[in-house]
This record gives C-alpha cells, structure tokens and sequence, in this order.
C-alpha cells in the first residue's frame, strides 16, 4: 500500500525558501497521517491472516503426522512405541501422547497415554458435511494436539 512521498521538509540554512517548504511540508501531514493509518489497517489484517495460516499448517501438519504414523489395529501391536504413534481402537483412531515401552500394557480408550483423534462409528453411512474445523485437544502431556473435523453429519 503506497504512501505518498511527503515533500522536502524546510531548512533554516535557507531562510528564502523556508515558509514555502514549511507550509508544503506541513500541508502534506493530514494525507501522509490517512495513508499511514491505513497501512497500519492493512499490516495488522496481514498479520491476523498470517498467524491463522500458522495455526492451519501446524493443525495440517499435526494430523499429517498422526495418519503418517499410522500403525494400525491396537489389538497387533506389541513392543515399545514411540511418539508419533496412532492406532485405531473400537471404532476410532487414537494418537499416543507419550511414549510406551509396551503398546500392549496401555488400552487406548481406558489409558490417559491414548488421545481420541476420530471418531469412526457409523461414518461409513454418513455424510460429512460443513466447513472443516481445526479441533485442539488438550494431552495428558500438556501439548496440544490438532484434529480436523467436520462441524455436522447428515
């Protein structure tokens, strides 16, 4: 957004042109001071849709994360597991929060390690409908942990 160059600002070292310069000058403020506050309009409504981008790609990138670090049917794993971990679990997919030295000893759904991310019942028959949303769920670790969901189902 351009601002209009204000004009040479007036100098003592040249007393001759002095009042014309001053007046000019001075005349210019109310036009630079309408500019500069719509600059200031438009800087903050670039910022405000700056930080909401962040908070969609880091939403994008947490849930990313999870469906890349799918490791399938809880009832199949055994071993240690490591955070990114997701699973699916009586009808819903679970992110784990922290890690585990055995997968098994901790019942997603039952154990506060497990974050619900989905809820998978009944969808094969459902309509998502409405503007996807970004869902932060709070952990048991303190972290949040970005979900996208849809707003209704028909």
């Amino acid at each position: 957004m351009p601002i209009t160059p204000l004009p040479d600002p007036p100098s003592r070292s040249a007393p001759s042109t002095f009042s014309a310069k001053a007046d000019a000058f001075l005349g210019a403020l109310p036009t630079f001071q309408t500019e500069a506050n719509a600059l200031e309009v438009n800087v903050n409504l670039k910022e405000s849709q700056a930080a909401a981008s962040a908070v969609a790609a880091a939403a994008s990138e947490a849930v990313a994360l999870a469906a890349a670090n799918y490791k399938g049917p809880w009832a199949s794993q055994s071993g240690a597991a490591t955070v990114p971990y997701s699973v699916s679990h009586l009808g819903k997919y679970w992110q784990l929060a922290s890690d585990l030295a055995d997968v098994s000893a901790k019942t997603p759904g039952t154990d506060p390690e497990w974050l619900a991310i989905s809820d998978v019942t009944n969808l094969a028959d459902a309509t998502l409908s409405g503007t996807p949303v970004i869902l932060v769920i709070k952990g048991s670790d303190g972290n949040d942990y970005y979900v996208k969901g849809y707003p209704t189902k028909a």
